[in-house]
C-alpha cells in the first residue's frame, strides 16, 4: 500500500497508512501523522489524539473509546473504525450541532472543537449516525466564512469562478481567478504553495459556481447552479468535504391580492458540501442560513446545553 506523507520546510515525513513513520525517518519534528504530537519518551511511539493515545505500530488507541456503545460491531480501540484512507479521528471528542447551529451533543463537555453535521434534525441518535457516515464538518472558522464572503462578492463582480483551500492547521489561502466554467490544476498552484510553505496539507477547497442563465419549456429563465458537478466529485481533494458556493432562482408569492398577479423571482446564494459520493448536505442550504449557524456555532457556551 503507497505511503502517505507530510511536509514543512524542513522535513518530509512518509507513514504507513496507520501514521508510523516509515524506517528511514529521521528527525525531531513533534507534530507529524494527522498533525499529532507524537511521544518518543521511553522508545514508545504514541500519538496524543487528546481524549486517548494512539500507537501507530498497532493501529489502535490503548484505551477504550469513550463513545463505545455507538457502533457494536466494532472494537472499541479500533482507529478511524480500521479504515484510514476514507475516515478521521482528529480528536475523538466534540461537540456537535445541526444545519441550524443548534447544539446537539457532546462527546466531553471542556472540548473546543465544534462540529457541524448536515441534518436539521434535534435528535441525537439522527446525529450520531450522521457523525458515524462522516456527514459532518469542523465548524468553518470566521476566517474561512470571510472567505466565502469575498468569493461570493468576486463571483458576483466577474461572472466567473474563484475558490481559495484550507489547510489542515487552518490555513486560509489566497483567493484563486478560475474561468466561467472551472478552475484549473495550474490556477490553483499558488493556493496550494500558501497551506504547503505553512507545513500543512489541503483539507478542503471552497470554490463558486456563477450563475447559469437557461430556459424552460414556458420560455422564462431560470438560474440554478448551487450544486457540485461529476467534475468537482470526481476531483474531490483534501479529508473533509469540500465546497461549491452557487446560486438558485426562487420564485416568492406575494399573496393572491399582488398586482401583477404572478410571483416575484430572486436569485438566492446556496451551499453545498460534498464527498465523492456526492452532496452530502441534507437539504437545499441556503447561504445565510449556514453563516447563522455557523456564527451560533461559535457563540455557543457549555451552559446553553441541554
Amino acid at each position: 500500500m503507497l505511503p502517505f506523507f507530510s511536509y514543512n520546510q524542513q522535513n518530509l515525513t512518509a507513514y504507513s497508512p496507520y501514521g508510523l513513520p516509515l524506517s528511514d525517518w529521521q528527525g525531531e519534528e513533534r507534530y507529524l501523522y494527522g498533525g499529532k504530537e507524537l511521544d518518543r519518551t521511553d522508545g514508545l511511539l504514541l500519538y496524543d489524539f487528546h481524549a486517548r493515545q494512539y500507537d501507530p505500530q498497532l493501529g489502535r488507541f490503548t484505551t477504550q473509546d469513550p463513545m463505545q456503545g455507538q457502533s457494536l460491531s466494532l472494537s472499541s480501540y479500533l482507529y478511524c473504525s480500521a479504515n484510514p484512507i476514507c475516515r478521521l479521528d482528529p480528536s475523538g471528542m466534540r461537540d456537535y450541532f445541526n444545519e441550524y447551529g443548534s447544539y446537539i451533543y457532546s462527546d466531553n463537555p471542556e472540548n473546543t472543537e465544534r462540529v457541524l453535521v448536515f441534518t436539521s434534525s434535534k435528535k441525537e441518535e439522527d446525529v450520531k449516525l450522521l457523525v458515524n457516515e462522516n456527514k459532518c464538518i469542523v465548524a468553518p472558522s470566521k476566517e474561512v466564512v470571510n472567505a466565502m464572503d469575498e468569493v461570493y462578492r468576486m463571483t458576483d463582480k466577474k461572472g466567473i469562478e474563484h475558490g481559495f483551500r484550507v489547510g489542515d492547521g487552518g490555513t486560509v489561502s489566497r483567493i484563486i481567478n478560475g474561468t466561467k466554467n472551472s478552475i484549473e490544476d495550474d490556477d490553483w498552484r499558488n493556493a496550494i504553495t500558501d497551506i504547503t510553505y505553512n507545513g500543512e496539507k489541503t483539507e478542503y477547497d471552497v470554490h463558486s459556481h456563477p450563475p447559469i442563465k437557461s430556459t424552460d419549456f414556458d420560455g422564462r429563465k431560470l438560474i440554478y447552479n448551487n450544486s457540485p458537478s461529476i467534475t468537482d466529485i470526481e476531483n474531490h481533494i483534501g479529508t473533509a468535504p469540500n465546497v461549491v458556493l452557487g446560486y438558485r432562482m426562487e420564485q416568492v408569492y406575494k399573496g393572491s391580492n399582488s398586482i401583477g398577479g404572478g410571483p416575484e423571482v430572486t436569485v438566492e446564494k446556496y451551499i453545498s458540501f460534498y464527498d465523492k459520493s456526492g452532496t452530502i448536505n441534507s437539504r437545499d442550504y441556503k447561504y445565510s442560513v449556514f453563516k447563522n449557524a455557523i456564527d451560533r456555532i461559535h457563540k455557543w457556551k457549555p451552559k446553553e446545553s441541554k
